[in-house]
C-alpha cells in the first residue's frame, strides 16, 4: 500500500461514508484518477462501499451480511410456539 492510499484511508477513517468526489477534493486528483485508486482499494478489500440511495459511498467496515431467511420447517415450528404461546389466537404473521 503506498503513500496515497494511506492518505486516502486517513480521509475515509476521519469521514466515513463519503462519495469518491469528497476524496477527490480532499486528495487534489481529478475524479478520475480518484476512481482508479478507489476501485484498486476495494478489489484488494481495502476499502467498501455501502449503497445508500443511488450513491455509492466509501467505508471502511465490510459490509453485514443479511441474515438468511427462516426455512418452511423453522417457520412452521415458530408459527405453531407462537399459537401455543398465545393460546391459539389467530396470529398473522
Amino acid at each position: 500500500m503506498d503513500k496515497v492510499e494511506e492518505q486516502i484511508l486517513r480521509i475515509v477513517q476521519q469521514y466515513p461514508l463519503q462519495e469518491c468526489d469528497f476524496i477527490s477534493t480532499q486528495m487534489g486528483f481529478c475524479r478520475g484518477k480518484t476512481q482508479r485508486i478507489l476501485k484498486s482499494m476495494r478489489q484488494r478489500q481495502l476499502l467498501y462501499t455501502k449503497r445508500v440511495g443511488k450513491t455509492y459511498l466509501y467505508t471502511t467496515e465490510p459490509p453485514v451480511p443479511p441474515k438468511p431467511a427462516r426455512t418452511t420447517s423453522e417457520e412452521m415450528a415458530f408459527r405453531r410456539k407462537m399459537v401455543a404461546k398465545f393460546g391459539g389466537l389467530p396470529i398473522v404473521f
